[in-house]
Protein backbone atom coordinates (compact mmCIF):
# COMPACT_ATOMS: atom_id res chain seq x y z
CA UNK A 1 0.00 0.00 0.00
CA UNK A 2 0.92 3.31 -0.78
CA UNK A 3 -0.27 7.10 0.68
CA UNK A 4 -1.67 9.37 -2.13
CA UNK A 5 -3.04 12.40 -0.14
CA UNK A 6 -2.82 13.30 3.69
CA UNK A 7 -4.99 16.51 4.90
CA UNK A 8 -4.64 17.46 8.37
CA UNK A 9 -6.47 19.90 10.52
CA UNK A 10 -5.00 21.78 13.71
CA UNK A 11 -2.98 18.79 13.87
CA UNK A 12 0.27 20.45 16.13
CA UNK A 13 2.07 22.80 13.90
CA UNK A 14 1.44 21.64 10.91
CA UNK A 15 -0.88 24.35 8.18
CA UNK A 16 -3.91 22.70 7.25
CA UNK A 17 -3.73 21.85 3.65
CA UNK A 18 -3.60 18.40 1.47
CA UNK A 19 -0.56 16.99 0.27
CA UNK A 20 0.30 14.73 -2.82
CA UNK A 21 3.07 12.27 -2.05
CA UNK A 22 5.00 10.03 -4.73
CA UNK A 23 4.49 6.23 -4.58
CA UNK A 24 8.28 6.11 -3.96
CA UNK A 25 10.53 7.97 -1.93
CA UNK A 26 9.77 10.87 -0.03
CA UNK A 27 12.17 13.11 1.78
CA UNK A 28 11.00 15.53 4.15
CA UNK A 29 13.86 18.34 4.71
CA UNK A 30 13.81 21.21 7.14
CA UNK A 31 15.70 22.58 10.30
CA UNK A 32 14.28 21.28 13.57
CA UNK A 33 11.08 21.78 14.78
CA UNK A 34 9.70 22.79 11.64
CA UNK A 35 7.08 19.45 11.94
CA UNK A 36 8.83 16.75 10.29
CA UNK A 37 7.84 14.58 12.41
CA UNK A 38 4.61 15.75 12.91
CA UNK A 39 3.89 14.47 9.20
CA UNK A 40 5.51 11.26 10.58
CA UNK A 41 3.12 10.56 13.03
CA UNK A 42 0.42 11.55 11.10
CA UNK A 43 1.44 8.91 8.51
CA UNK A 44 1.99 6.99 12.18
CA UNK A 45 -1.49 7.13 12.96
CA UNK A 46 -3.41 7.24 9.32
CA UNK A 47 -2.30 3.59 9.41
CA UNK A 48 -3.46 2.69 12.32
CA UNK A 49 -0.72 3.17 14.99
CA UNK A 50 -1.83 6.21 16.29
CA UNK A 51 -0.41 9.41 17.84
CA UNK A 52 3.07 9.15 19.46
CA UNK A 53 2.87 8.97 23.13
CA UNK A 54 4.65 12.60 23.86
CA UNK A 55 2.19 13.87 26.80
CA UNK A 56 1.09 16.09 24.65
CA UNK A 57 -2.23 17.51 23.08
CA UNK A 58 -1.80 16.22 19.46
CA UNK A 59 -4.14 19.38 18.79
CA UNK A 60 -2.58 22.33 17.81
CA UNK A 61 -2.33 24.69 21.18
CA UNK A 62 -3.49 27.93 19.39
CA UNK A 63 -6.15 26.70 17.43
CA UNK A 64 -8.99 26.35 20.03
CA UNK A 65 -10.36 23.43 18.58
CA UNK A 66 -10.86 20.50 20.76
CA UNK A 67 -10.13 17.64 18.01
CA UNK A 68 -8.03 17.57 15.22
CA UNK A 69 -8.47 15.57 12.10
CA UNK A 70 -6.68 13.53 9.62
CA UNK A 71 -7.36 11.84 6.48
CA UNK A 72 -5.92 10.03 3.80
CA UNK A 73 -6.00 8.11 0.79
CA UNK A 74 -4.31 5.08 0.04
CA UNK A 75 -3.52 2.96 -3.19
CA UNK A 76 -2.04 -0.41 -3.55
CA UNK A 77 -4.01 -4.02 -2.98
CA UNK A 78 -6.78 -2.05 -2.91
CA UNK A 79 -8.03 1.95 -2.61
CA UNK A 80 -9.55 2.64 0.83
CA UNK A 81 -9.49 6.05 2.77
CA UNK A 82 -8.61 6.53 6.64
CA UNK A 83 -10.26 9.31 8.45
CA UNK A 84 -8.83 10.27 12.03
CA UNK A 85 -10.32 12.23 14.67
CA UNK A 86 -8.05 12.78 17.65
CA UNK A 87 -8.51 14.49 20.75
CA UNK A 88 -10.38 14.01 24.15
CA UNK A 89 -11.97 11.02 22.34
CA UNK A 90 -10.41 9.28 19.19
CA UNK A 91 -12.45 8.38 15.86
CA UNK A 92 -10.84 5.92 13.67
CA UNK A 93 -12.69 5.84 10.09
CA UNK A 94 -11.47 2.76 7.15
CA UNK A 95 -13.25 2.75 3.39
CA UNK A 96 -15.93 5.34 4.99
CA UNK A 97 -17.01 3.24 8.00
CA UNK A 98 -15.93 3.13 12.15
CA UNK A 99 -12.98 1.11 12.50
CA UNK A 100 -10.68 0.25 15.11
CA UNK A 101 -6.57 0.30 14.69
CA UNK A 102 -6.22 -3.31 14.32
CA UNK A 103 -8.33 -2.73 10.99
CA UNK A 104 -6.75 -0.01 9.54
CA UNK A 105 -3.01 -1.85 10.18
CA UNK A 106 -4.27 -4.55 8.24
CA UNK A 107 -5.42 -2.97 5.47
CA UNK A 108 -2.54 -0.20 5.76
CA UNK A 109 0.39 -1.80 7.34
CA UNK A 110 3.25 0.22 8.31
CA UNK A 111 6.73 0.17 10.03
CA UNK A 112 7.70 3.66 11.75
CA UNK A 113 11.49 4.15 13.39
CA UNK A 114 12.28 7.33 14.99
CA UNK A 115 15.56 8.58 15.80
CA UNK A 116 15.56 6.49 19.32
CA UNK A 117 14.46 3.35 17.10
CA UNK A 118 17.61 3.88 14.91
CA UNK A 119 19.35 2.97 17.70
CA UNK A 120 18.47 -1.49 17.33
CA UNK A 121 22.02 -1.98 17.44
CA UNK A 122 23.60 -0.25 20.29
CA UNK A 123 20.54 0.17 21.86
CA UNK A 124 19.12 -1.49 25.35
CA UNK A 125 17.53 -5.03 24.80
CA UNK A 126 14.31 -2.89 25.01
CA UNK A 127 14.75 -1.09 22.14
CA UNK A 128 14.83 -4.62 20.17
CA UNK A 129 12.06 -5.91 21.61
CA UNK A 130 9.68 -2.80 20.89
CA UNK A 131 10.71 -3.91 17.13
CA UNK A 132 10.01 -7.42 17.48
CA UNK A 133 6.70 -6.34 19.01
CA UNK A 134 5.70 -3.89 15.96
CA UNK A 135 6.66 -6.73 13.08
CA UNK A 136 5.03 -9.25 15.26
CA UNK A 137 1.68 -7.23 15.48
CA UNK A 138 1.93 -6.79 11.83
CA UNK A 139 2.67 -10.54 10.93
CA UNK A 140 0.45 -12.07 13.17
CA UNK A 141 -2.80 -10.66 14.00
CA UNK A 142 -3.83 -12.06 18.14
CA UNK A 143 -0.45 -10.60 18.89
CA UNK A 144 -0.95 -7.84 20.09
CA UNK A 145 -3.90 -9.04 22.12
CA UNK A 146 -1.87 -11.69 23.52
CA UNK A 147 1.14 -9.52 24.32
CA UNK A 148 -1.96 -7.22 26.70
CA UNK A 149 -2.98 -10.41 27.90
CA UNK A 150 0.96 -10.99 29.06
CA UNK A 151 1.55 -7.78 30.47
CA UNK A 152 -1.46 -8.13 32.82
CA UNK A 153 -0.76 -11.59 33.95
CA UNK A 154 2.69 -10.53 34.83
CA UNK A 155 1.45 -7.45 36.58
CA UNK A 156 -0.08 -9.42 38.67
CA UNK A 157 2.27 -11.96 39.28
CA UNK A 158 4.90 -8.72 40.13
CA UNK A 159 2.03 -7.67 42.70
CA UNK A 160 1.78 -11.33 44.41
CA UNK A 161 5.53 -11.56 44.14
CA UNK A 162 6.38 -7.76 46.17
CA UNK A 163 3.70 -8.92 48.24
CA UNK A 164 5.63 -11.93 49.67
CA UNK A 165 2.54 -13.98 48.37
CA UNK A 166 2.47 -17.10 46.19
CA UNK A 167 2.42 -16.45 42.37
CA UNK A 168 2.38 -20.37 41.24
CA UNK A 169 -1.52 -19.57 39.76
CA UNK A 170 -0.12 -16.67 37.68
CA UNK A 171 1.93 -18.97 35.94
CA UNK A 172 -0.94 -21.01 34.76
CA UNK A 173 -2.03 -18.06 32.92
CA UNK A 174 1.30 -17.32 31.66
CA UNK A 175 2.63 -20.24 30.03
CA UNK A 176 0.22 -20.61 26.78
CA UNK A 177 0.78 -16.80 26.41
CA UNK A 178 4.37 -16.78 27.04
CA UNK A 179 5.01 -19.97 24.58
CA UNK A 180 3.09 -18.28 21.87
CA UNK A 181 4.55 -15.09 21.95
CA UNK A 182 8.44 -16.78 22.07
CA UNK A 183 7.15 -18.76 19.09
CA UNK A 184 6.05 -15.64 16.77
CA UNK A 185 9.20 -13.78 18.10
CA UNK A 186 11.47 -16.87 17.23
CA UNK A 187 9.54 -16.77 13.60
CA UNK A 188 10.16 -12.99 12.81
CA UNK A 189 13.99 -13.21 14.00
CA UNK A 190 13.95 -15.93 11.45
CA UNK A 191 11.94 -13.86 8.60
CA UNK A 192 13.81 -10.86 9.32
CA UNK A 193 17.24 -13.23 8.81
CA UNK A 194 15.92 -14.17 5.46
CA UNK A 195 15.44 -10.52 4.38
CA UNK A 196 18.75 -9.58 5.33
CA UNK A 197 20.17 -12.00 2.65
CA UNK A 198 18.60 -9.43 -0.02
CA UNK A 199 20.80 -6.48 1.72
CA UNK A 200 24.26 -7.65 1.28
CA UNK A 201 25.26 -4.14 -0.30
CA UNK A 202 23.27 -2.34 2.50
CA UNK A 203 24.85 -4.16 5.44
CA UNK A 204 28.89 -3.52 6.46
CA UNK A 205 29.36 -6.65 7.40
CA UNK A 206 27.55 -10.33 7.49
CA UNK A 207 24.90 -10.64 9.91
CA UNK A 208 23.27 -13.46 12.10
CA UNK A 209 20.90 -12.68 14.76
CA UNK A 210 18.94 -15.01 17.13
CA UNK A 211 16.23 -14.52 19.64
CA UNK A 212 17.43 -15.12 22.98
CA UNK A 213 13.88 -16.11 25.24
CA UNK A 214 14.16 -13.62 28.95
CA UNK A 215 15.30 -16.15 31.31
CA UNK A 216 14.43 -19.54 29.62
CA UNK A 217 15.65 -22.79 31.16
CA UNK A 218 17.31 -24.08 27.80
CA UNK A 219 14.56 -26.38 26.24
CA UNK A 220 13.97 -26.28 22.81
CA UNK A 221 9.59 -26.41 23.63
CA UNK A 222 8.82 -22.77 24.66
CA UNK A 223 5.88 -24.22 27.38
CA UNK A 224 9.00 -26.42 28.79
CA UNK A 225 11.70 -23.53 28.64
CA UNK A 226 9.03 -21.46 30.46
CA UNK A 227 8.22 -24.22 33.18
CA UNK A 228 12.36 -24.45 33.66
CA UNK A 229 12.92 -20.99 33.71
CA UNK A 230 10.27 -20.73 36.21
CA UNK A 231 11.80 -23.62 38.52
CA UNK A 232 15.45 -22.14 37.57
CA UNK A 233 14.63 -18.50 39.13
CA UNK A 234 12.05 -19.04 41.12
CA UNK A 235 13.91 -18.01 44.50
CA UNK A 236 15.57 -15.28 42.67
CA UNK A 237 12.25 -14.30 42.14
CA UNK A 238 10.97 -14.34 45.22
CA UNK A 239 14.35 -12.59 46.62
CA UNK A 240 13.86 -9.77 44.02
CA UNK A 241 10.04 -10.05 44.18
CA UNK A 242 10.21 -9.13 40.54
CA UNK A 243 9.31 -11.55 37.83
CA UNK A 244 12.64 -12.71 35.77
CA UNK A 245 11.10 -15.51 33.20
CA UNK A 246 9.18 -14.17 29.80
CA UNK A 247 9.30 -11.93 26.96
CA UNK A 248 9.69 -8.33 28.86
CA UNK A 249 13.32 -9.83 29.15
CA UNK A 250 13.83 -11.45 25.96
CA UNK A 251 16.89 -9.63 23.20
CA UNK A 252 17.47 -10.06 19.86
CA UNK A 253 21.45 -10.86 19.92
CA UNK A 254 23.04 -9.53 17.18
CA UNK A 255 26.96 -10.16 15.78
CA UNK A 256 29.22 -10.01 13.24
CA UNK A 257 31.43 -13.49 12.58
CA UNK A 258 30.96 -14.35 16.05
CA UNK A 259 32.16 -10.90 17.13
CA UNK A 260 29.41 -8.03 18.90
CA UNK A 261 28.29 -5.68 16.09
CA UNK A 262 29.45 -2.86 18.99
CA UNK A 263 32.43 -3.54 16.95
CA UNK A 264 31.09 -1.73 14.36
CA UNK A 265 31.58 2.18 13.54
CA UNK A 266 28.52 4.58 14.40
CA UNK A 267 27.51 4.82 10.79
CA UNK A 268 27.84 0.80 9.93
CA UNK A 269 25.72 0.56 12.38
CA UNK A 270 23.23 2.46 11.33
CA UNK A 271 23.32 1.01 8.05
CA UNK A 272 22.62 -2.11 9.88
CA UNK A 273 19.86 -0.69 11.78
CA UNK A 274 18.32 0.48 7.93
CA UNK A 275 19.29 -2.90 7.08
CA UNK A 276 16.94 -4.60 9.39
CA UNK A 277 13.91 -1.87 9.12
CA UNK A 278 13.78 -2.75 5.56
CA UNK A 279 13.92 -6.87 6.35
CA UNK A 280 10.93 -6.15 8.42
CA UNK A 281 9.09 -4.57 5.42
CA UNK A 282 10.39 -7.81 3.44
CA UNK A 283 8.46 -9.93 6.19
CA UNK A 284 5.46 -8.05 6.14
CA UNK A 285 5.04 -8.53 2.28
CA UNK A 286 5.67 -12.01 1.99
CA UNK A 287 3.26 -12.44 5.07
CA UNK A 288 0.30 -10.32 4.98
CA UNK A 289 1.00 -9.90 1.08
CA UNK A 290 0.64 -5.97 1.23
CA UNK A 291 3.31 -3.76 0.96
CA UNK A 292 4.35 -1.41 3.82
CA UNK A 293 5.06 1.91 4.06
CA UNK A 294 8.31 3.01 5.69
CA UNK A 295 8.54 5.77 8.00
CA UNK A 296 12.00 6.95 8.93
CA UNK A 297 13.18 9.96 11.20
CA UNK A 298 16.79 11.53 10.77
CA UNK A 299 17.65 7.95 8.41
CA UNK A 300 20.76 10.02 7.27
CA UNK A 301 22.44 11.13 10.82
CA UNK A 302 26.12 9.52 11.13
CA UNK A 303 26.16 8.26 7.45
CA UNK A 304 29.47 9.04 5.00
CA UNK A 305 28.54 9.96 1.54
CA UNK A 306 29.10 5.83 0.87
CA UNK A 307 26.98 5.20 3.16
CA UNK A 308 24.06 7.02 2.41
CA UNK A 309 24.14 5.97 -1.02
CA UNK A 310 23.97 2.64 -0.30
CA UNK A 311 21.23 3.27 2.27
CA UNK A 312 19.16 5.60 -0.68
CA UNK A 313 19.70 2.55 -3.26
CA UNK A 314 18.63 -0.22 -0.54
CA UNK A 315 15.29 1.77 -0.26
CA UNK A 316 14.57 2.02 -3.60
CA UNK A 317 15.56 -1.08 -4.44
CA UNK A 318 12.53 -2.44 -1.82
CA UNK A 319 10.21 -0.79 -3.73
CA UNK A 320 8.11 0.19 -0.45
CA UNK A 321 7.03 3.68 -0.41
CA UNK A 322 9.28 5.42 2.10
CA UNK A 323 9.05 8.69 4.40
CA UNK A 324 12.11 9.60 5.65
CA UNK A 325 12.38 13.11 7.37
CA UNK A 326 15.83 14.32 7.94
CA UNK A 327 17.90 17.96 9.03
CA UNK A 328 20.40 17.37 6.40
CA UNK A 329 20.70 19.09 3.04
CA UNK A 330 19.22 17.48 0.19
CA UNK A 331 21.14 16.83 -3.43
CA UNK A 332 19.27 17.06 -6.64
CA UNK A 333 20.15 13.28 -7.28
CA UNK A 334 17.50 12.53 -4.53
CA UNK A 335 15.67 9.81 -6.50
CA UNK A 336 12.05 10.68 -5.46
CA UNK A 337 9.84 13.41 -3.75
CA UNK A 338 11.53 16.62 -1.88
CA UNK A 339 9.50 17.95 0.40
CA UNK A 340 10.73 21.12 2.62
CA UNK A 341 9.03 21.72 5.74
CA UNK A 342 8.54 25.24 6.88
CA UNK A 343 7.18 26.00 10.22
CA UNK A 344 4.36 23.86 9.55
CA UNK A 345 3.66 24.18 5.71
CA UNK A 346 4.89 21.75 3.25
CA UNK A 347 6.41 22.91 0.08
CA UNK A 348 7.69 19.95 -2.60
CA UNK A 349 11.01 21.57 -4.50
CA UNK A 350 11.43 18.33 -6.19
Amino acid sequence: MRCSVTVTRFFRNLQPRRVEWEAGLNCLTGPNGAGKTNIIECLHALSGWGCFKTGASPVAWDSGEPSAYLYGEFEGEESVTVGVRVGSRTLVQCGGRRASWTNVRERVPSLAFLAGDLSLVEGTPGVRRAFLDRLCTLLFPPYAWKLSEMRRALRCRGMLLKQGRNAAMTAKVLSPLVSWIWESRRSSVAMLAAGLERLSDLLPAPLEMRHARGGGGGADDPLEDFARGLERYGQREREARIPLVGPHRDDMILTNSGRPVLSLSRGQRRRTAVALMIAAGFAVEKTVRRTPMLLLDEIAAELDADGHRRTVNALLSSGFQVFAATAEPVGTDWPGGVYVVEAGSVRRVG
